[in-house]
């Protein structure tokens, strides 16, 4: 067994992640990236640190024919078959990619299908057409507008399946999978803080050309700005969406093969519990909408879904003892 398999052995048998080693060592990720990827050997007196570390000699460390013994006992480590490599990883994160802007477009859908029944309600005020074509057109296109989102989302969940297992951090990366996940983490944590922070923005925002309209005392124009405020809205819940999938998938990646069956089940309640809080959502919406005929007060309830949320999600994280 080469040394490089004994660190990621012993390190894994300990549940470490490569950063957590390096931290005990006194070196950088990158050099225990480079000793587990067998591109670089530690000096002497790192040997003596990780040896010192795990309670197993230096012996051991650097004799091949000495691997069967493991003072420590570590896990065997996974066969290759199982480990996530540098292609599969960058293929699902790819694939994930490409998903999340389907998502959001749906959800964009969802939020804007209202948005044909305002328009013509707006001409019928100006008595371009009756209340009642106006209102069967606008519905007619509503409902075909939300089927559409249903087969995206139903279609970018199947493409979401075959990486389903790299996804849920059932499988392992190897050294170079790990720090590309790690790299490509540091260079998009920026841009997806911005899309959250605008993502609030454009919500708390959405009423005003609404507010402007009502003002004006202007039916034609107050309906157009309805519209005009799902709009606002519709960008903001995508920029969430967007953002929030990829970032999902990347914290799974970076703690393949080392989640507990406690954080996987916890992953899981989160998943569950999301879906079934933007169906409701969703729901409320439309009952409140038709039930009502509040399409222009109903649009409170993406924003305030958004901000909620957000407390849900922290409050789970604590509640579970998951410290994503």
């Amino acid at each position: 067994m080469l040394l490089s398999d004994k660190l990621i052995q012993l390190r894994r048998s300990r549940g470490m992640s490569q950063e957590d080693l390096a931290n005990e060592i006194g070196v950088s990720r990158q050099s225990v990236s480079k000793w587990e990827g067998a591109q670089a050997v530690p000096d002497l007196d790192k040997l003596v640190k990780i040896a010192d570390f795990f309670g197993v000699s230096t012996d051991y460390l650097l004799k091949e024919e000495l691997g069967e013994h493991i003072e420590t006992q570590p896990k065997e480590p996974l066969p290759p078959e199982e480990k996530i490599n540098f292609e599969q990883a960058k293929a699902a994160l790819h694939s994930v990619k490409a998903n999340a802007s389907w998502w959001a477009f749906a959800v964009c859908l969802c939020i804007l299908s209202p948005i044909t029944l305002f328009v013509m309600l707006a001409f019928a005020e100006l008595g371009s057409v009756s209340e009642s074509v106006a209102v069967g057109v606008g519905v007619c296109v509503l409902i075909a507008i939300v089927a559409v989102a249903v087969g995206i989302f139903v279609w970018a969940g199947l493409k979401d399946g075959q990486y389903e297992q790299i996804k849920n951090g059932e499988l392992r990366l190897d050294p170079q999978a790990e720090e590309y996940v790690s790299q490509l983490q540091a260079q998009t944590r920026r841009t997806f803080s911005a899309y959250f922070v605008i993502g609030v923005c454009l919500c708390v925002l959405s009423p005003i050309p609404l507010l402007v309209a009502a003002f004006m005392e202007n039916a034609f124009l107050t309906m157009l700005m309805l519209g005009v405020l799902l709009m606002i809205v519709a960008v903001g819940v995508a920029l969430f969406v967007h953002a929030g999938v990829q970032k999902e998938c990347m914290d799974k990646l970076q703690r393949s093969g080392k989640a507990t069956e406690v954080k996987k089940r916890a992953d899981k309640i989160k998943e569950t519990v999301s879906s079934v809080y933007w169906l409701i959502a969703t729901a409320v919406y439309f009952v409140w909408s038709f039930s009502f005929d509040a399409w222009g007060a109903s649009w409170v309830v993406w924003p305030v879904a958004a901000v909620l949320f957000g407390l849900i999600s922290t409050v789970m994280g604590i509640w579970l003892g998951n410290d994503e």
